[in-house]
């Protein structure tokens, strides 16, 4: 119907109408109604490449987007990342962590999407040591540190068992926020160290950080597993204290102990 207006009214040529005509048939999966337009355009930029190879990537067809990629004139920085992420959502992180090199190499300049998205794909290929280098690679580029990058490689280090990595890079932060705490008091738990997931806690109300509910949640089970009920105690002391008041999910947390 878009399409067939588009056509009465003549504005079928117009590159933003194609563009959105490529989107369009893209976002419905309809990727060989998508190619069609595609090929029938008399000139093509940057939104109309990116915009097809999205398309491939969203259905799954890396190759084909890969392909796209490859004769693309000119790329910049959503190109890349359209691709980086299309590998990681169809579980291929070296290839994601292979391209992010290329993207490295030829000198593009990362948004954090692309940084989180290739710390992501570190963590998912056990590849630690290439995590190293691409946080390094924003200072190089001069992006300068992220809240998100740097939570990010808390976690990732963390999930993979780097647990002192991942407390350096904590202690590395320059600025910290709630779910940066719950990442670091959350993987200490998984992995069975309520010590110093209820060390972390007491500092983090020493700065006088105002706890979610997870994070609460969270040191109430590592009292109850480091069988320390006084600090289970003092925690939801803490709650009215910080002004959180009481809360189903903390109260039956408080029974279970």
């Amino acid at each position: 119907m878009c399409h067939g207006h588009a056509s009465k009214y003549g504005v079928d040529c117009v590159l933003p109408v194609q563009n959105s005509l490529v989107h369009f048939y893209a976002c419905c999966g309809l990727m060989d109604v998508a190619c069609i337009v595609f090929d029938e355009m008399p000139t093509r930029d940057l939104v109309t490449w990116n915009t097809i190879i999205d398309g491939f990537a969203k259905v799954g067809e890396m190759g084909l987007a890969h392909k796209m990629f490859d004769k693309m004139p000119v790329r910049n920085v959503v190109s890349w990342n359209v691709m980086i992420t299309g590998y990681l959502d169809f579980q291929n992180p070296g290839n994601a962590l292979k391209l992010f090199r290329e993207m490295m190499a030829r000198r593009f300049v990362s948004s954090d999407t692309t940084v989180v998205n290739v710390i992501v794909a570190c963590g998912r290929s056990n590849q630690l040591k290439e995590g190293k280098p691409v946080h390094e690679h924003l200072f190089k580029t001069f992006l300068g540190s992220s809240l998100i990058i740097d939570t990010t490689m808390v976690d990732i280090f963390a999930k993979v068992g780097e647990m002192g990595l991942s407390h350096k890079m904590f202690d590395k932060m320059p600025v910290r926020n709630v779910v940066s705490w719950n990442v670091m008091i959350t993987r200490y738990l998984d992995f069975r160290n309520p010590g110093n997931a209820l060390k972390l806690f007491r500092e983090m109300m020493a700065r006088r950080f105002v706890s979610s509910n997870t994070n609460v949640v969270n040191v109430i089970v590592a009292s109850g597993r480091s069988n320390r009920l006084k600090e289970g105690k003092s925690v939801h002391g803490h709650l009215f204290k910080m002004f959180l008041g009481s809360s189903l999910i903390i109260d039956t947390t408080m029974v279970y102990m």
